[in-house]
C-alpha cells in the first residue's frame, strides 16, 4: 500500500518529465536510455503488482559479486581439474550460505563425514546435503559442528 502511495506517484511524474526526451529514432546515449526506459516500464509498474518483489536489484548484484571479482583469479588454475574443483567448493559454500549454514562449519563436517564412509550409498550422500537434518543440526550459524567434536561439548547428567 505504501509503495503505491507513496512511490507511484513519483514514478507516474518521472515519466511525465521524461515524455519530452522520448525519441522515435535515439542517436546520443540519453535518448537511448531514455528509450529503454520507457521499453521497460511494464516491468518497473509491477512492484505494485506484487510487494514480495524488491524495489533494486541490490541483492541480486550482491550475490554475483563474488563470481565476478573472483573471475581474475579463476584464471589462473593451473589445470582444468582444478578450475572443476574450485567450482565444487564455490558451489559448496554458496549452497551452505543459502542454506543459513556456516560455510566453514559446514566444509568442515562434510569433508569429516566422507572420510568415514566406507561403501556410501544415496542415503549417504543425502544424509550430507546442506538441506538435510544433520546439516542443519551441526552446522547452522552458532551450532557446534562435527559429531567428532560433540563430546567436548556434552553437558554432565
Amino acid at each position: 500500500m505504501l509503495r503505491i502511495q507513496e512511490l507511484k506517484p513519483r514514478l507516474d511524474q518521472w515519466y511525465h518529465d521524461l515524455e519530452k526526451y522520448r525519441t522515435k529514432k535515439a542517436t546520443s546515449k540519453f535518448e537511448k536510455a531514455v528509450n529503454y526506459a520507457f521499453h521497460q516500464r511494464a516491468a518497473v509498474y509491477r512492484i505494485f503488482e506484487d510487494g514480495r518483489l524488491e524495489l533494486t536489484n541490490n541483492r541480486a548484484e550482491r550475490a554475483v559479486k563474488e563470481i565476478v571479482m573472483g573471475r581474475k583469479n579463476w584464471l589462473f588454475s593451473v589445470s582444468e581439474q582444478g578450475a572443476r574443483t574450485n567450482a565444487v567448493y564455490q558451489t559448496l559454500i554458496k549452497t551452505a550460505e543459502l542454506n543459513h549454514l556456516s560455510p566453514w562449519k559446514y566444509l568442515e563436517w562434510l569433508l569429516t563425514e566422507i572420510k568415514e564412509l566406507k561403501a556410501p550409498t544415496q542415503e549417504d550422500y543425502a544424509r550430507l546435503l546442506p538441506w538435510s537434518t544433520e546439516a542443519q543440526k551441526y552446522c547452522k550459524v552458532g551450532a557446534i559442528c562435527t559429531s567428532m567434536y560433540h563430546q567436548y561439548f556434552k553437558k554432565e547428567a
